[in-house]
Order: C-alpha cells, then structure tokens, then sequence
C-alpha cells in the first residue's frame, strides 16, 4: 500500500476528509479491495480502542503515589551512601599518593623493593630478621 493510501485512511479514520479527499478516497476503496479490508480492519481497532475503558481499582493513584515517594526517599538514602563512599575512595587514594611520594623521596625510585620497604636490604639482613623474628 503507498504512503498516499495509507495517509488518506488515517485522515479517513480521524474524520479529517474534504470532501475532494473523500471523493478520492471513495474511488482507490472501489478500484482496490485489500485497501477496503485494511479500512474496515483499522475500523474495528479504531472502535475496540475507543470503547475500552479502563478499570483501575480503588486506591490506585494512592498507591502509585505512595511508591513514588518512597522511591524517592529510596534514591535520598542511595545518594547519601554514594557520598559516603566517595568520600571514604578519595581519602584511600589521598592516603595512597602520600605513601608512594614519600616512598619516591626516600627510595629515589618505583621500584617493588622500596615499595615493600625491603630497599637496601642484603641476603645476610633476612637471615638476621628471620632468625630474631
């Protein structure tokens, strides 16, 4: 079906025709069956939709309201812990940063030995630390 077809329907189905679209209308609907099928298909959906009502039960806006606003207090609580751990990493990694550049400054270098504050040490100084451990 063309696009043409398809908008003269939905103007046809909302009552928004001239009467020269109309005519037209008229004409394509009497030349093409499928497209008289598909009209009074989308006529029976278009009645269907506009008879279904709805039933909710009785304090159903209540209900959604009440989850809203505990969701909401929800979302305050999450936002307060989210804080709290920010706060908590970046004082971890403050602390981290200290002891690396503390370490560089001693050490003069990364390396794992002066991160593990074994730097400088020799075989006979583990025997030792071992031994009076």
């Amino acid at each position: 079906m063309k696009r043409e077809n398809e908008k003269l329907l939905i103007k046809a189905l909302a009552e928004e025709l001239d009467a020269g679209e109309h005519a037209l209308l008229q004409k394509r609907l009497d030349f093409d069956p499928t497209m008289k099928e598909t009209l009074h298909a989308w006529r029976k959906v278009d009645s269907r939709l506009k008879n279904y009502h709805p039933d909710f039960g009785k304090g159903f806006t209540q209900g959604v309201l009440m989850k809203i606003i505990q969701r909401n207090d929800q979302s305050e609580g999450q936002k307060d812990l989210y804080r709290l751990m920010v706060r908590i990493s970046m004082s971890a990694a403050a602390a981290v940063v200290l002891l690396l550049l503390y370490v560089v400054w001693q050490e003069n270098s990364i390396a794992l030995d002066g991160l593990l504050g074994l730097a400088g040490l020799k075989s006979d100084d583990f025997t030792n630390l071992l031994a009076n451990y």
